[in-house]
């Protein structure tokens, strides 16, 4: 910036910290309280200016130009979230910011309100972090070390923590899908592609099991014990790993309390779902790959490590399918990145494409499972269409309608459509029709999109904002639904707690409380992940953002997922994002050097 701009800041430097409180003071108070009376309201906002006064003149005191520039950044980013996810979470629709010219003004009134907030408390966050020093110093406790007594204590402490709630739902929850795999895996249903199979294989080995006893609720009190052990150990190599790098022992403690008390944890290691181990995995593929950008020189010369990483990859593909295209997006920038060690990275992969292709050859040759339905992949086009048929049906050519109802029914799909969920739509549609004839409807697609983009773009969103909007509503654990499906045991509690009381102590109380309530938003979780990259980003450590990208391509393919807000699809980036900031935090800076390139 010229020398003469910068004069004429610093003279009127009391005058641009009240303009830019006053204009943030006001788009929060207008847009938290939609517009209220004047009367009775005024000393709130007044409150609101005070305050934004202080913590600008706080910020102005950070002088970094690259904590400037980070902050700016992200703070417009979550300010685009914050108020383009209000409207869709309050309307489902993006009209009252673009249906005209006032309304885009509006807009970008509020969007500058906001990113003023989030500038100045990512400022003073961001230099904080910088200046404090978040790595151990003091004496370990002999309890938590980087040892393998130590891990095992944590992984007994985790495990201990989750035996309550294992005991007053007994034998596990489950929903529709636990159900129907049980189904599957005791032979009374066909097993499909729908599932994964090797998650069905595990629940089929823990129902032989229960049939030694001659109860399936034994072989689901199996499942349940093994997925707690399974995942208490993953947390507990966590909480090591963090001890190794010597992140401090206080962040570690908050780590593992996160890990063995926030009850949704607790929940999902007795929940029969596929969600839970597949996130139990992206954690642990996160944290070698981590380990791996750290120190690359020696483990990708490691056959030991480069073994453990092909496992994790493997699992990581076998338990969800929409993993492997997450995998395709990031396996070009580690190849990028660690091009030096291209070799082993190739070899890596050629493995695992071979155990994933013959695993799947396999299995679905000797058990003859039929290919899963293409609709699973088409919520998003699918929504799309469903919305301009209902937004708008008198704009539609009789052509075009012809062609829709060939595989959704035009007279039903407009009602059936549910903003935040595509199930209904799907139920609809017609598979073999779009099977022998892909390309006409693509097109119509295409064409369609040329006509309607803000509906296009409105559905998707509306498809997706809980993954990036903080402020959401939605179910987080089991309900214990299953439909039309009958269960063959009724769960019940072996101690005096009835389940009543933890469900609402976990969807009633704590989701309510500043702070716990955050833990339990994907938005938040997701904005943490963001912060951390910065922070990484200002630390110099570039190459240590690489394990990030799989978490955000595998983010990415949650976008198209049939729900708005699941919390289950997105456990293994959730519970990934706190382990993710103490990694920022306890990784040390690097400086630059004379030329000012890092180190």
């Amino acid at each position: 910036m010229p020398e003469f701009m910068l004069q004429i800041l610093r003279r009127f430097r009391g005058w641009w910290i009240c303009a830019l409180a006053f204009v943030s003071a006001v788009a929060l108070y207008l847009f938290l309280f939609n517009y209220p009376s004047a009367s009775g309201k005024m000393v709130i906002w007044f409150a609101i200016f005070v305050g934004l006064v202080l913590l600008i003149r706080k910020s102005f005191t950070v002088v970094d130009k690259r904590i400037k520039q980070v902050s700016f950044v992200f703070a417009l980013l979550f300010s685009l979230f914050t108020i383009i996810g209000d409207a869709l979470h309050r309307t489902l629709s993006l009209s009252e910011y673009c249906y005209s010219f006032s309304a885009i003004l509006k807009c970008c009134f509020f969007v500058t309100g906001f990113a003023i907030l989030y500038y100045t408390l990512l400022l003073l966050l961001l230099d904080l972090v910088m200046k404090l020093d978040f790595s151990n110093r003091v004496k370990e406790f002999a309890c938590f070390t980087d040892n393998h007594r130590s891990f095992l204590l944590v992984w007994a402490v985790i495990f201990l923590c989750w035996i309550p709630y294992f005991l007053v739902y007994y034998p596990g929850l489950f929903s529709y899908d636990s159900v129907l795999q049980i189904k599957q895996a005791t032979g009374e249903w066909p097993i499909t592609a729908h599932h994964p199979l090797i998650h069905t294989g595990i629940i089929a080995a823990c129902m032989k099991f229960g049939e030694i006893f001659g109860s399936l609720e034994v072989g689901t009190a199996t499942y349940s014990i093994l997925q707690m052990l399974a995942m208490s150990a993953i947390f507990a190599f966590v909480i090591r790993y963090l001890t190794k790098i010597r992140v401090r022992y206080v962040i570690r403690l908050l780590i593992l309390l996160y890990f063995a008390l926030f009850p949704i944890n607790a929940l999902y290691s007795i929940t029969m779902w596929k969600d839970v181990l597949f996130g139990g995995i992206t954690l642990a593929l996160f944290i070698l790959l981590f380990e791996t950008l750290r120190s690359p020189e020696t483990l990708f010369a490691s056959k030991r490590h480069l073994i453990i990483l092909s496992v994790f990859i493997v699992l990581f593909c076998l338990f969800r399918n929409n993993a492997l295209y997450a995998l395709v997006l990031f396996t070009p920038v580690i190849f990028i990145v660690c091009r030096k060690y291209w070799r082993s990275l190739a070899a890596v992969s050629l493995a695992c494409i071979v155990v994933v292709g013959a695993f799947n050859i396999t299995a679905f040759s000797i058990l003859k499972i039929p290919q899963g339905s293409i609709v699973e992949s088409l919520s998003v086009p699918l929504q799309q269409l469903a919305r301009t048929v209902r937004d708008h049906p008198y704009e539609l050519t009789e052509q075009e309608k012809t062609a829709i109802n060939e595989i959704l029914p035009i007279d039903q799909v407009g009602a059936a459509y549910s903003a935040r969920l595509s199930d209904p739509v799907k139920n609809l549609f017609n598979k073999e029709a779009f099977s022998a004839n892909k390309g006409k409807y693509i097109s119509l697609w295409a064409k369609l999109f040329v006509k309607h983009p803000k509906t296009y773009v409105e559905s998707f969103l509306c498809n997706n904002y809980g993954y990036w909007y903080p402020d959401v509503d939605f179910i987080t654990s089991a309900n214990g639904f299953t439909g039309d499906l009958e269960v063959p045991f009724q769960p019940r509690s072996l101690l005096p707690i009835q389940p009543q009381s933890i469900e609402k102590y976990n969807r009633e109380l704590l989701p309510v409380i500043p702070v716990f309530s955050m833990l339990y938003s994907i938005g938040f979780m997701v904005w943490i992940l963001i912060i951390s990259v910065g922070i990484f980003i200002l630390k110099r450590q570039k190459r240590l953002i690489v394990p990030f990208v799989l978490l955000g391509t595998l983010w990415l393919t949650n976008l198209a997922s049939p729900v708005f807000a699941e919390y289950r699809y997105m456990f293994g980036i959730v519970i990934s994002a706190p382990v993710a900031l103490a990694l920022a935090l306890g990784t040390p800076r690097r400086e630059p050097d004379a030329e000012g390139k890092p180190l």
